[in-house]
């Protein structure tokens, strides 16, 4: 599980993750096992969920029946989906998890600290969240010198604009 802390409110972006964290919901579970076995699905997917900020209470959004996104946190999380589909595949055991917490940014960390304060920094911070912390604008494979300009300058442009264009949502 990861729930959305800062999300971008520039008109093209909008809605888009600039933070996830780790989470835990035990409430979340019984929702996707109903949905999942009403519709009789069996492979990779993902829920979103939009928890009401008054009540608490979940309200589930939509079933991505794909990897997307997720693969990367969960990994980050200790969740490594492709791994335990081949143990599926092959009759084996599942591989135990053992959840980690962590941070899936999509800015530089020092602009997400810039656009955070309080309980939401210090949560950000925490030096195991912290050292665990992934960008979705990294891929060291892939070096190419016009993706690595492009990427600082939209590092750059996101340093001067997010701070201002960002929505924290607070209640940790």
């Amino acid at each position: 599980q990861a729930r959305s802390i800062l999300t971008d409110q520039r008109p093209m972006w909008v809605g888009n993750h600039l933070l996830l964290t780790d989470s835990d919901r035990p409430d979340l579970y019984p929702l996707c096992q109903r949905a999942l076995e009403s519709l009789g699905y069996y492979g990779f997917f993902n829920f979103d969920f939009k928890v009401d900020a008054h009540t608490d209470k979940p309200y589930m959004l939509e079933l991505n029946t794909r990897l997307g996104r997720s693969f990367y946190y969960a990994n980050l999380n200790g969740v490594n989906f492709i791994e335990q589909a081949m143990r599926n595949f092959q009759g084996a055991e599942m591989a135990p998890i053992e959840r980690r917490p962590f941070n899936w940014i999509t800015a530089t960390r020092s602009a997400v600290e810039k656009m955070l304060s309080g309980e939401d920094l210090a949560y950000f911070q925490a030096p195991d969240r912290y050292a665990n912390t992934g960008n979705a604008l990294d891929y060291q494979v892939d070096s190419n010198p016009l993706r690595t300009a492009r990427i600082a300058g939209h590092r750059k442009k996101l340093g001067e604009i997010l701070p201002a264009a960002a929505q924290a949502y607070t209640g940790m």
